[in-house]
C-alpha cells in the first residue's frame, strides 16, 4: 500500500480551496488532506496542533500571509515541505519561496495543470527523504537532520540550527551517496 503523506491546504478563497480538495485525487498520488484553513494564522494553530508532511498555501492572504507561514513553520518543522500557489507571477514572490525554502511555486492560472506534476515530484522527494532516514545509521538519541538543494550553500544554515538539535546529530544530504555523521 502505498504510504500518504499528511497535507494542509490554505487558501482564502473558499471556492478555490473546495475545488483543490474535491478536484485533485489525493490518495492517488500519495497524499491525504488531514487539514484546511482559510487563513495563515487558522493555518499555523491547526499545523502547531497537528504537523503536517505537506502545507499547501496561498502566497498572499489577508494579515498573515503565505510567506510567514512559511517562516513559522520550517523554524518549528524544518522537513515540512511547502508548496506556494498564488495568482501573482511576480518575481519577488518566487524569490521570497526560494529564500525560505519553499518547494514550488504553482500559478493559479496554471494551478490543476501543473500542480499533479508538482506534487508527483513532491511524492519521490518525500520517499527519497524518507529511504534516507531509514538508512542512517541506527544510533540511539540521535536525530536526522536533511538538508534540500546545494549543500555548500546551506550548511552555513545548519550550523546556526544546531543548537536546536541534539549534540549527536547525523546529516543526510539528499542526492549525495554518503552522509558526514558528526562532521558540524
Amino acid at each position: 500500500m502505498k504510504k500518504l503523506y499528511t497535507t494542509l491546504i490554505v487558501e482564502d478563497e473558499d471556492i478555490v480551496r473546495e475545488g483543490l480538495i474535491e478536484t485533485i485525487e489525493w490518495e492517488k498520488i500519495g497524499f491525504s488532506v488531514t487539514a484546511q484553513a482559510s487563513g495563515g494564522r487558522e493555518a499555523l494553530r491547526k499545523f502547531q496542533t497537528e504537523p503536517t508532511d505537506v502545507v499547501l498555501t496561498d502566497i498572499r492572504m489577508p494579515e498573515f500571509d503565505g510567506i510567514q507561514l512559511l517562516k513559522a513553520i520550517k523554524e518549528q518543522h524544518i522537513e515540512t515541505q511547502v508548496v506556494f500557489i498564488s495568482s501573482y507571477a511576480e518575481f519577488e514572490y518566487a524569490k521570497q519561496a526560494i529564500t525560505y525554502k519553499a518547494f514550488s511555486y504553482v500559478i493559479k492560472t496554471e494551478l490543476f495543470e501543473d500542480l499533479e506534476k508538482v506534487l508527483h515530484e513532491l511524492y519521490l522527494f518525500l520517499e527519497k527523504q524518507e529511504f534516507e532516514r531509514e538508512q542512517l545509521p541506527k544510533k540511539s538519541n540521535r536525530k536526522p537532520i536533511f538538508v534540500q538543494g546545494d549543500s555548500n550553500r546551506k550548511l552555513g544554515g545548519i550550523a546556526a540550527k544546531r543548537h536546536m538539535a541534539s549534540d549527536d546529530c547525523d546529516f543526510a544530504i539528499p542526492g549525495k551517496k554518503h552522509y558526514a555523521p558528526n562532521w558540524i
